[in-house]
């Protein structure tokens, strides 16, 4: 049986990558829907995306992120949400997470995409602390609700990042350097293009 997706964040910097695979296997889907709010459907610019994304088999569901009444509502029938919002939003999670849980939804995945945070060394840095409490949130749902599941997508760096962030590239010289101490040369570092 095939099952129905919504994808929050569907116009940002990973979800419009997201969109764009969904797309490719729409016929693997019943319904692909986006999530957005009145606020964002207002600015023109996203409504362009979404305008986009509709003309490619997305249908677009519209609450607002600080009612749960009207997330349930916006989740109800769907069986499977994938979360792609970004930095400062990430916290919000746990609202959306109580509303999907709530309406039924059986397969959350949170907006996880990135550094394997899984692991030891990861789940201590600051930065990586707000997806680390949203994965320790999403046991405590699991548990409350048993039909609801989880899956985190560990993408690694996404390689198109890479030059800009984690690397100082000098192209002329064909060399960079590598941020951190000298025992980060004998780290694995592994990356994933937004096409994968």
């Amino acid at each position: 049986m095939s099952q129905s997706v919504l994808l929050i964040g569907a116009t940002g910097n990973i979800g419009s990558h997201i969109a764009e695979g969904l797309v490719r296997h729409k016929s693997s889907f019943s319904k692909l829907a986006a999530f957005t709010t009145e606020e964002s459907l207002n600015n023109s610019d996203k409504k362009k995306q979404f305008d986009k994304i509709t003309e490619q088999g997305f249908s677009v569901v519209v609450g607002d992120l600080d009612n749960k009444q009207s997330l349930i509502n916006a989740f109800k029938g769907f069986d499977v949400i994938v979360s792609s919002i970004g930095g400062a939003l990430v916290p919000k999670q746990t609202e959306i997470i109580d509303a999907a849980a709530e309406a039924g939804v059986k397969r959350f995945y949170p907006s996880e995409f990135g550094t394997d945070t899984t692991t030891p060394f990861y789940r201590t840095l600051t930065a990586l602390q707000g997806k680390v409490k949203i994965q320790e949130y999403l046991e405590q749902v699991v548990e409350k609700y048993p039909n609801f599941t989880y899956s985190l997508f560990l993408t690694g760096a996404f390689s198109e990042w890479v030059p800009s962030q984690f690397f100082k590239f000098d192209f002329k010289n064909h060399t960079f350097e590598v941020i951190g101490d000298e025992s980060a040369l004998d780290a694995k570092f592994a990356t994933t293009s937004f096409k994968e």
